[in-house]
């Protein structure tokens, strides 16, 4: 099925838990919120919204199978996330998979080419590895990256294990 979202600025905590369908948020996205996602389509910002994760709130994205980010139905429009700085974005490896990317995509309703943003706000980046095979794993690529992370952890590393977090701003992204 699909939810369908015209924004949310309540202070009450909203827990949402995606696997499969789509979600869509078309407005000003700015309350309380508790977002976890293993599988679907996920726009976090569509046509001209903005998706704000406020303090105290997380985006947690599980494994490789959801397609999050950022998509237009109107020529010109721009869609961005926004992170506060106590905002917590979680990437999780489940056995076997990679990791999903933050990104423009097309859902056959809207069209991936829209101006893409990701302000990270000092806001907290998470990632949790133990599941993950070697390699270098994207997690984000959009149009424009501004500001850096509070606190990066990676979890799972174990001791013959490393990791390096790339924020490239030249190219919008941020690899693992």
């Amino acid at each position: 099925g699909q939810v369908w979202m015209d924004g949310y600025t309540d202070r009450d905590e909203l827990d949402i838990n995606i696997d499969g369908g789509r979600f869509v948020n078309t407005g000003i996205f700015n309350g309380d919120a508790d977002i976890d996602i293993h599988d679907g389509q996920v726009l976090l910002a569509a046509g001209g919204a903005d998706f704000i994760l406020r303090d105290g709130s997380s985006l947690e994205i599980h494994g490789e199978d959801a397609d999050v980010g950022f998509g237009h139905d109107t020529i010109g429009l721009s869609s961005v996330m926004l992170m506060d700085a106590d905002a917590d974005l979680v990437f999780s490896a489940e056995s076997g998979e990679g990791l999903s990317t933050i990104e423009e995509i097309n859902t056959g309703r809207f069209e991936g080419d829209v101006q893409s943003g990701v302000n990270f706000g000092g806001g907290n980046l998470v990632v949790n590895v133990a599941e993950l095979a070697s390699g270098t794993h994207r997690l984000v690529d959009v149009d424009e990256i501004i500001g850096s992370f509070g606190d990066i952890d990676i979890n799972g590393l174990g001791t013959s294990r490393n990791a390096l977090i790339n924020i490239d701003y030249e190219n919008d992204r941020v690899d693992l």
